[in-house]
């Protein structure tokens, strides 16, 4: 005979809760692309993003610029401050008329350099992307989520010793409402 033990009840309640509070509370979209980038002066850099929004049968393909701000981390840790700002246009009404708005996203990035895997390398690198606010568009209102980001810095053609070329892909999540 099967019975229902109460002594449980509590902990299944709990667990219940806690389960429908974490998906109440956070709303995350699948993010996923490529990047490529150069260095332009000393601790900035300025590139192109492809970025699909969502998931794979109601997603939205993005073309971004991306200007990288380096935050003085000592080699081989990354620390960059990266903007993104799209391509996409959605209208908001405000006093004056309305005004179009371009999916905008800033991220606290930090990571660790690795050895090159070719001859035209001078290295590899693993980072993770945390959203900091400053979203605008599909972005605004972005408070959590992370991007998982590989890359690799290429030597420059002109200087073997000096960064070139930086290529990334990433995928992950941006988070609403946590």
């Amino acid at each position: 005979m099967n019975r229902f033990d109460a002594r449980f009840l509590p902990c299944c309640v709990a667990a219940l809760t806690f389960a429908f509070s974490a998906s109440a509370l956070a709303d995350c979209v699948p993010v996923q692309g490529k990047i490529a980038n150069n260095v332009i002066a000393q601790g900035t850099t300025l590139g192109v993003v492809a970025l699909v929004y969502g998931p794979k049968n109601h997603n939205v393909k993005l073309k971004c610029a991306l200007v990288g701000s380096d935050q003085g981390a000592s080699f081989p840790q990354l620390h960059f401050i990266h903007s993104i700002s799209c391509d996409d246009a959605e209208s908001e009404v405000t006093a004056s008329g309305s005004v179009p708005v371009h999916s905008r996203i800033v991220l606290n990035t930090n990571g660790q350099a690795g050895p090159p895997q070719s001859d035209t390398q001078l290295f590899t690198f693993t980072e993770s992307s945390v959203p900091i606010g400053g979203g605008l568009g599909l972005f605004e209102g972005a408070t959590g989520g992370q991007l998982d980001v590989r890359g690799a810095v290429y030597k420059s053609p002109i200087d073997a010793s000096q960064p070139g070329s930086i290529d990334m892909t990433f995928q992950g999540n941006v988070c609403y409402g946590q």
